[in-house]
């Protein structure tokens, strides 16, 4: 059975993702593309300016395939939205004329889509929401992890080799940043708030503490010289900031709004950089490959 694909939006991991899509023989079409250049010698059809009104008529006619030759598939960014009310990326479109538009579509997929969905339980259409998958959110912790990284020597004027990096959290982007910390030479600490979390560090070999008695921990915090936050809940607050020595740098890697007091950050001078959609700005290709072999598969078990 065909596919047809309506990709709207999104950084540069959508446009690798709606190239991936028509390298595999789908019919492909992309709605205000972030760069337009990279589609324009490729089988991906680009279209460009549409409003809401002008994309409903867009898919309901000069675009769209006849029923009988198979699923349409509608696929929205990582994010959907940024600011809750456009598409993520640039263009114009709303969620909410993208919304209205969902019920011509078999399938849709999206980043945080189930939310906007009107009824998230309805199977027509199908949804799929990218960070509610394990598969997508394993394969990307790898990606976060570097961009952590990177961005961390970036603010700060020392190595990783030979510093002492707490990481708050033990969930899949922290045990693979853990990982490499610890193979470039870091002293690695976890903080977890789950006694399972904790035993799972201990076992890996890594320093643990727990989010209770911190004042016991003065010690050893003052020797932190790089911070990682996963914990997308406020926990990296002042009685864990103020016990960092000055040159101390923080980096938060959870969705918005974050886990690290920024207001404490900013009035105590502590560099502090929270660093969001790092697979989209660092290694774009590859993650538009893992979207795309996540649509595939998803699309493939739908027929």
């Amino acid at each position: 059975m065909d596919c047809v694909y309506y990709v709207v939006g999104g950084d540069r991991r959508s446009c690798y993702m709606s190239l991936a899509l028509a390298e595999n023989g789908s019919n492909v079409f992309h709605f205000d593309p972030y760069d337009a250049d990279m589609l324009r010698h490729s089988s991906v059809t680009i279209i460009s300016g549409a409003s809401g009104i002008g994309f409903r008529r867009l898919i309901e006619g000069e675009c769209a395939f006849p029923a009988s030759s198979g699923l349409k598939v509608m696929i929205l960014p990582v994010p959907v939205t940024r600011d809750g009310e456009f598409i993520n990326g640039r263009t114009l479109l709303t969620v909410t004329s993208i919304i209205e538009c969902s019920c011509e579509f078999d399938m849709v997929f999206g980043g945080g889509i189930a939310k906007y969905m009107p009824d998230p339980a309805e199977k027509n259409p199908y949804i799929f929401d990218f960070l509610a998958d394990a598969e997508v959110a394993s394969r990307n912790a790898v990606a976060t992890a570097e961009g952590a990284v990177c961005d961390a020597e970036e603010v700060s004027d020392i190595n990783i080799d030979g510093s002492v990096c707490l990481i708050t959290g033990f969930g899949k982007c922290a045990k693979v940043l853990a990982k490499r910390l610890s193979a470039w030479g870091a002293d690695v600490i976890i903080m977890a708030r789950r006694p399972k979390q904790r035993n799972d560090a201990a076992l890996c070999g890594y320093k643990v503490m727990s989010f209770e008695d911190i004042p016991i921990y003065r010690e050893i915090l003052s020797d932190v010289d790089f911070c990682f936050n996963t914990v997308p809940a406020q926990v990296v607050c002042e009685d864990i900031l103020s016990l960092f020595n000055r040159d101390a740098v923080v980096i938060d890697i959870a969705s918005m709004p974050g886990g690290v007091d920024l207001e404490y950050c900013k009035e105590h001078g502590i560099p502090y950089k929270h660093s969001l959609g790092i697979p989209g700005k660092l290694s774009p290709k590859t993650s538009g490959m893992i979207l795309a072999d996540a649509v595939i598969e998803a699309v493939s078990a739908h027929r």
